[in-house]
């Protein structure tokens, strides 16, 4: 009988306990959800931006690959610079697998053009 009372005791000091600091444990618990749904956003929208980048350097990379062939003629000299820019510009406001890869495909045209000072920088 010992236990049953022992079990009805605990029984009533969790109750009470709970009922005591219902505010404080319900306020705990909205904080937590808030901050578990912060971190499920952050890393969704973490996701979708890296699967955004890794797609725009793809078709930069696909760029590069129609130019390959023809980087030291004159006829693809504009191509080829236009192309330099939009790697620059996304190579320095990317990071990760998509900015690894933006930086190894502009010094692959430097060193296709023979521009080794250039194609050492962007390898570094």
């Amino acid at each position: 009988m010992a236990n049953a009372t022992e079990k009805a005791g605990l029984g009533e000091g969790i109750n009470e306990f709970v009922q005591k600091n219902r505010r404080p444990i319900f306020a705990a618990l909205g904080i937590i959800a808030v901050l578990l749904a912060a971190v499920v956003a952050t890393l969704s929208i973490m996701d979708v931006l890296r699967k955004k980048a890794t797609a725009g350097v793809e078709e930069l990379n696909r760029r590069y690959e129609s130019l390959r062939f023809t980087i030291a003629e004159e006829s693809s000299a504009s191509d080829v610079e236009a192309l330099l820019g939009d790697l620059n510009t996304f190579a320095r406001k990317t990071s990760g697998y998509p900015g690894g890869k933006a930086w190894s495909i502009i010094a692959g045209i430097h060193g296709d053009k023979k521009q080794w000072a250039e194609a050492e920088t962007a390898w570094t």
